[in-house]
């Protein structure tokens, strides 16, 4: 049985990329694959700082792919969302390690 393909939601054109990418990501599933830009390089330091918090806290992956077609090509990057993590509760005081 064949896995389905993650969605991919481009917000790379938006007004507020950064904006779009967080709201974009907090409402998504697990797998979601959101562009948050298209260029040689990440201009927009507010949508990288975006990116980069998502990261940090452990709610996507970032990845940049090279945009196929063009002979000096442009790079697509890409913020995929992680599953949740599990969350495992400490033992009480009753309980041992």
């Amino acid at each position: 049985m064949q896995k389905p393909e993650p969605e991919v939601v481009d917000v790379s054109s938006s007004d507020k990329p950064a904006r779009a990418l967080i709201k974009t990501i907090a409402a998504g599933a697990p797998s979601i694959r959101v562009v948050y830009a298209r260029d040689w390089y990440l201009w927009d330091r507010t949508v990288a700082a975006a990116a980069r918090e998502l990261f940090e806290t452990g709610n996507v992956d970032l990845v940049q792919r090279r945009i196929p077609g063009l002979k000096r090509g442009k790079f697509e990057y890409i913020a995929i969302k992680r599953q949740a993590p599990k969350v495992q509760r400490a033992p009480g005081p009753d309980q041992r390690f």
